[in-house]
């Protein structure tokens, strides 16, 4: 009795983050290929600038072919451009500066050709570790989820620039947030340094997933926390897109779409500047 009642009496603790699969990660980016594509064909010009980005559309449009170039090198052994969390943005911007292109048509046509077989690369590859983000070692699933990540976030972003809609299914929103939780702990911001809490993410028709942060270091759990500060259910596509940076936190509240409660709900407001944009 007495070894029960101790037993019975410790914290739960949420388990690890189940990561997507490598055929659910293929998934997501084959289904958003040929709606990136159709999209950027039908733009107005490509010379738009594109809201949240620096970029225009055919930068933009470029950025994506060049990922789907450097995922595609990854396999092959080669780096990850990304020297280090700070040049990244200049790393994109030199890289994009290179590739000549900017006819909106042309792009769309280049990632047709590309994206698909870099794709049936991974397939083909599995779920081995590669050199990605940094030089640290990760699942080939981790790497591909990304590209998939970017072709969701930055065809919403196109979408938004020529107001037209860009819905994210909910089954893609949760891929891409199990995968980014492999990830997000190399974003930390330095507005987390001398924070300390745990946000409880419970994704409506999926996971919930708990964000620990302590001292500038941030750790996920798949499952309920023993005593989270802030629990957070929402919808996993505004949720996607308001922890990639795109929509705020009051739009999606005013809509039903996310809701905070809990000890310490106002938290919610907070955990958008915790992290850096990947």
């Amino acid at each position: 009795m007495a070894n029960n009642a101790t037993t019975n009496s410790e914290p739960t603790r949420p388990d690890a983050v189940r990561p997507p699969t490598l055929d659910e990660a293929a998934n997501v980016l084959e289904r958003a290929i040929p709606r990136v594509t159709a999209l950027v064909r039908d733009v107005p010009s490509g010379g738009q600038r594109v809201p949240h980005l620096e970029w225009t559309i055919a930068e933009t449009a470029a950025h994506l072919w060049s990922g789907v170039t450097m995922c595609t090198g990854l396999l092959e052994g080669r780096s990850h451009p990304w020297p280090d969390i700070d040049g990244r943005a200049e790393t994109n911007a030199a890289i994009i500066a290179e590739i000549q292109e900017r006819d909106p048509t042309a792009l769309a046509a280049l990632i047709e050709r590309d994206a698909p077989a870099m794709a049936a690369a991974f397939r083909a590859y599995g779920a081995k570790p590669i050199t990605y983000l940094f030089g640290t070692l990760a699942s080939a699933t981790t790497a591909l989820a990304g590209i998939a990540t970017e072709f969701l976030i930055h065809g919403w972003d196109i979408a938004h620039a020529v107001g037209v809609p860009w819905p994210i299914a909910s089954a893609d929103a949760i891929v891409i947030t199990r995968a980014g939780c492999a990830v997000w702990p190399m974003f930390v911001a330095p507005e987390a340094a001398n924070f300390q809490g745990t946000y409880e993410v419970s994704l409506r028709g999926g996971p919930i997933i708990t964000w620990s942060f302590s001292e500038g270091r941030l750790t996920f759990g798949e499952g309920k926390a023993t005593r989270p500060d802030c629990r957070i259910s929402a919808n996993p596509s505004s949720f996607v897109l308001s922890a990639y940076g795109r929509l705020g936190l009051w739009s999606p509240t005013f809509k039903g779409q996310m809701l905070a409660y809990g000890r310490k709900p106002w938290l919610a407001l907070r955990l958008p500047s915790l992290t850096r944009q990947p």
